[in-house]
């Protein structure tokens, strides 16, 4: 039964438009969480993380530093790092999951209070600290 029957005690001719209104709303918001997290071209982990996390939150997995990894082309002359040996350094740093990336590997780089808005991101795209 649909909720203009439920309201009104009679059909919903508006049914079908409802219907495409939802979808097209979804869609928009597909859109914008995609280009939320989608990693800025010169972009270092870091600052990804920093500016993504806290929209989308840690689901206890890689799923963002692997994302930020799968947009990392190799250029000429650089080497590109495997999704394994990324994982496995990352947990060699003590991230095993995004948020742990961030506090574990890059604590040094979180600012000191949440409402300081984030500078634009001057590292580059592949900066390790040691």
């Amino acid at each position: 039964m649909s909720v203009g029957r439920r309201i009104h005690g009679k059909p919903d001719t508006k049914e079908a438009s409802v219907s495409e209104v939802v979808a097209t709303a979804e869609g928009v918001v597909r859109e914008a969480l995609a280009s939320m997290v989608e990693a800025r071209p010169e972009e270092c982990l870091s600052c990804y993380l920093l500016r993504v996390l806290g929209h989308v939150g840690c689901d206890g997995e890689l799923t963002l530093s692997r994302r930020w990894l799968a947009g990392r082309r190799p250029r000429p002359g650089v080497r590109g790092l495997r999704t394994t040996r990324f994982a496995e350094e990352l947990g060699r740093r003590g991230g095993f999951c995004d948020c742990e990336v961030l506090f574990n590997c890059f604590a040094s780089e979180l600012p000191d209070d949440a409402s300081t808005p984030l500078p634009p991101c001057t590292h580059g795209p592949l900066r390790w600290r040691r």
